[in-house]
Protein backbone atom coordinates (compact mmCIF):
# COMPACT_ATOMS: atom_id res chain seq x y z
CA UNK A 1 0.00 0.00 0.00
CA UNK A 2 1.14 3.51 -0.80
CA UNK A 3 1.64 5.88 1.97
CA UNK A 4 -1.32 7.75 1.17
CA UNK A 5 -3.58 4.83 1.43
CA UNK A 6 -2.34 3.74 4.97
CA UNK A 7 -2.59 7.07 6.51
CA UNK A 8 -6.31 7.14 4.58
CA UNK A 9 -7.14 3.79 5.79
CA UNK A 10 -5.66 4.18 9.46
CA UNK A 11 -7.85 7.60 9.85
CA UNK A 12 -10.83 5.71 8.89
CA UNK A 13 -10.14 2.51 10.82
CA UNK A 14 -9.95 4.78 14.01
CA UNK A 15 -13.16 6.26 13.23
CA UNK A 16 -14.85 3.36 13.42
CA UNK A 17 -12.86 2.13 16.41
CA UNK A 18 -14.08 4.93 18.29
CA UNK A 19 -17.18 4.52 17.11
CA UNK A 20 -17.48 1.25 18.54
CA UNK A 21 -15.87 2.02 21.85
CA UNK A 22 -18.52 5.05 21.58
CA UNK A 23 -21.13 2.18 21.13
CA UNK A 24 -19.54 -0.39 23.77
CA UNK A 25 -19.73 2.80 26.45
CA UNK A 26 -23.46 3.58 25.50
CA UNK A 27 -24.04 -0.32 26.32
CA UNK A 28 -22.70 0.56 30.49
CA UNK A 29 -24.23 3.83 30.64
CA UNK A 30 -27.42 4.00 33.02
CA UNK A 31 -30.14 6.54 32.05
CA UNK A 32 -29.22 10.10 32.55
CA UNK A 33 -31.30 13.45 32.87
CA UNK A 34 -29.46 16.30 32.05
CA UNK A 35 -30.88 19.95 31.75
CA UNK A 36 -31.60 19.71 28.24
CA UNK A 37 -30.40 15.83 27.41
CA UNK A 38 -31.51 12.68 28.41
CA UNK A 39 -30.00 8.69 28.13
CA UNK A 40 -32.98 6.26 28.72
CA UNK A 41 -31.41 2.90 28.63
CA UNK A 42 -34.05 0.89 27.49
CA UNK A 43 -32.33 -2.21 26.55
CA UNK A 44 -32.72 -5.13 28.58
CA UNK A 45 -29.84 -7.39 30.20
CA UNK A 46 -30.32 -9.72 27.32
CA UNK A 47 -30.01 -7.17 24.52
CA UNK A 48 -27.08 -5.35 25.84
CA UNK A 49 -25.27 -8.61 26.48
CA UNK A 50 -25.59 -10.00 22.50
CA UNK A 51 -24.40 -6.40 21.27
CA UNK A 52 -21.46 -6.36 23.74
CA UNK A 53 -20.78 -9.62 22.40
CA UNK A 54 -20.92 -8.45 18.57
CA UNK A 55 -19.29 -5.47 19.30
CA UNK A 56 -16.51 -7.48 21.08
CA UNK A 57 -16.39 -9.57 17.53
CA UNK A 58 -15.54 -6.46 15.95
CA UNK A 59 -13.02 -5.05 17.97
CA UNK A 60 -11.47 -8.13 17.73
CA UNK A 61 -11.64 -8.25 13.94
CA UNK A 62 -9.87 -4.82 14.58
CA UNK A 63 -6.93 -6.28 16.24
CA UNK A 64 -6.41 -8.97 14.11
CA UNK A 65 -6.68 -6.53 11.35
CA UNK A 66 -4.02 -4.21 13.29
CA UNK A 67 -1.93 -7.32 13.79
CA UNK A 68 -1.64 -8.35 10.13
CA UNK A 69 -1.33 -5.26 8.32
CA UNK A 70 1.76 -2.51 8.88
CA UNK A 71 -0.52 0.07 9.49
CA UNK A 72 0.08 2.86 12.17
CA UNK A 73 -2.44 3.76 14.65
CA UNK A 74 -4.25 7.29 13.62
CA UNK A 75 -2.60 9.97 16.58
CA UNK A 76 -5.07 12.98 17.58
CA UNK A 77 -4.34 15.81 19.62
CA UNK A 78 -6.54 16.51 22.69
CA UNK A 79 -6.46 20.12 21.46
CA UNK A 80 -7.39 19.52 18.15
CA UNK A 81 -10.59 17.72 18.79
CA UNK A 82 -10.88 20.35 21.35
CA UNK A 83 -10.96 23.17 18.99
CA UNK A 84 -13.42 21.25 16.55
CA UNK A 85 -16.18 20.21 19.34
CA UNK A 86 -16.27 23.69 20.61
CA UNK A 87 -16.30 25.32 17.15
CA UNK A 88 -18.92 22.72 15.79
CA UNK A 89 -20.68 23.41 19.33
CA UNK A 90 -20.55 27.44 18.41
CA UNK A 91 -22.14 27.31 15.04
CA UNK A 92 -25.08 24.99 17.69
CA UNK A 93 -25.71 28.41 19.41
CA UNK A 94 -25.84 30.59 16.37
CA UNK A 95 -28.26 27.79 15.38
CA UNK A 96 -30.28 29.66 18.15
CA UNK A 97 -30.11 33.37 16.39
CA UNK A 98 -33.69 34.52 16.46
CA UNK A 99 -33.27 35.48 12.53
CA UNK A 100 -32.24 31.42 12.22
CA UNK A 101 -35.49 30.46 14.37
CA UNK A 102 -37.84 32.49 12.42
CA UNK A 103 -39.75 29.51 10.93
CA UNK A 104 -40.31 27.33 14.28
CA UNK A 105 -41.33 31.25 15.97
CA UNK A 106 -38.20 32.30 17.03
CA UNK A 107 -39.01 35.99 15.56
CA UNK A 108 -41.87 37.00 18.72
CA UNK A 109 -40.56 39.24 21.42
CA UNK A 110 -40.48 36.48 23.90
CA UNK A 111 -38.08 34.43 22.18
CA UNK A 112 -35.63 37.76 21.55
CA UNK A 113 -35.70 38.28 24.86
CA UNK A 114 -34.71 34.43 25.63
CA UNK A 115 -32.04 35.15 22.73
CA UNK A 116 -30.64 38.32 24.27
CA UNK A 117 -30.90 37.62 28.21
CA UNK A 118 -30.01 33.82 28.08
CA UNK A 119 -28.92 32.09 24.61
CA UNK A 120 -26.50 35.02 22.93
CA UNK A 121 -24.71 34.76 26.66
CA UNK A 122 -24.39 31.08 26.12
CA UNK A 123 -23.22 31.48 22.55
CA UNK A 124 -20.64 33.71 23.81
CA UNK A 125 -19.20 31.62 26.50
CA UNK A 126 -19.15 28.95 23.69
CA UNK A 127 -17.56 31.10 21.49
CA UNK A 128 -14.69 32.10 24.36
CA UNK A 129 -14.39 28.15 24.77
CA UNK A 130 -13.75 27.71 21.12
CA UNK A 131 -11.30 30.35 21.02
CA UNK A 132 -8.89 29.48 23.93
CA UNK A 133 -8.88 25.90 22.43
CA UNK A 134 -7.93 27.47 19.22
CA UNK A 135 -5.46 29.16 20.80
CA UNK A 136 -3.90 26.05 22.99
CA UNK A 137 -3.87 24.17 19.69
CA UNK A 138 -0.61 22.65 19.23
Amino acid sequence: MNTTLKKTLAIRLSLLEERVLEMKRLLHTPSYMGNFYSIIQDLSTKEREEMATLLEEVFQALSRLKRETSLSPHQERTSRLLVGTANTTFVSCLELEPKRMKGYGGDTTQYRRLWTERLEPLKDLIQSLAQKAERTRK
